[in-house]
């Protein structure tokens, strides 16, 4: 299962979520991840599935993200990759400000790397799971 929402909180609250994470938000030292390079820091996902959550059935167990960056632009890279089950297909999912991207932990899934300075990208991001009746 893949669920893909824009506009996902309203416009007030997307801004106040926005804001409190902003206000709260704390920048890393990034000498610390690489102590001989003055370059900025670049995360990748390699392409990964996230496994079960407590024990429960892997189709019951969710990973959500919720985009929270005022903008984003697909060229700096940094988009969601979301493989089917079915591994031939793959789903590219734009970053785009207040977008809910839900899927089942069963699903392959990765991110491009961003490829260039961009302002602050921030996601959050949550797993959970549905017990058996």
């Amino acid at each position: 299962m893949i669920l893909y929402v824009d506009d996902f909180l309203p416009q007030d609250q997307f801004q106040a979520l926005k804001n409190r994470i902003i206000k709260r938000f704390v920048a890393t030292d990034k000498k610390k991840f690489d102590r001989n390079s003055d370059e900025p820091v670049r995360f990748k996902m390699h392409r990964h599935s996230d496994g079960s959550v407590k024990g429960a059935p892997i189709d019951r167990c969710f990973t959500s993200l919720l985009f929270c960056h005022e903008y984003w632009d697909d060229d700096w890279g940094g988009i969601l990759h979301l493989s089917s089950l079915n591994v031939l297909d793959k789903i590219p999912l734009s970053p785009k400000p207040n977008t809910m991207v839900m899927w089942t932990r069963d699903h392959p899934h990765w991110m491009t790397p961003i490829n260039q300075e961009c302002p602050l990208r921030m996601f959050l991001g949550m797993s959970w799971y549905e017990q058996p009746r």
